[in-house]
């Protein structure tokens, strides 16, 4: 995004107008997005009750394990998301920092080929 278009953007803001990270910057979003999916082989990571993980290859999403808001400097950090399919992406909502221990020891897995 070129400097008059972020320019821009952060006027609005001032404005009361709100946009997402995503809107911000789409370009870096599409990055992390890309390599977070193919880290995770486009695949929900979420493990459900009987241990196993969740299969879905539809609807995926970026899950930020440390959220944007505690962590605005990481929400383009590789290292801070994970894939998940919608539904398991609702199920977790509110209750995300119960996730962040497994959700970081699944990442480490992925990336050591586990």
């Amino acid at each position: 995004m070129n400097r008059s278009k972020l320019a821009k953007r952060f006027r609005e803001l001032k404005r009361g107008n709100k946009f997402t990270i995503k809107e911000m910057f789409p370009d870096k979003w599409k990055d992390a997005q890309k390599q977070c999916f193919s880290r995770d082989n486009h695949q929900c990571q979420f493990i459900k009750d009987d241990g196993k993980k969740c299969k879905n290859k539809k609807n995926l999403q970026m899950h930020h394990i440390i959220r944007k808001a505690d962590n605005i400097s990481g929400s383009f950090d590789v290292d801070n998301v994970i894939t998940l399919c919608g539904y398991h992406h609702y199920c977790i909502k509110d209750k995300e920092f119960m996730y962040v221990q497994i959700f970081k020891k699944i990442i480490e897995e992925n990336k050591n080929g586990k």
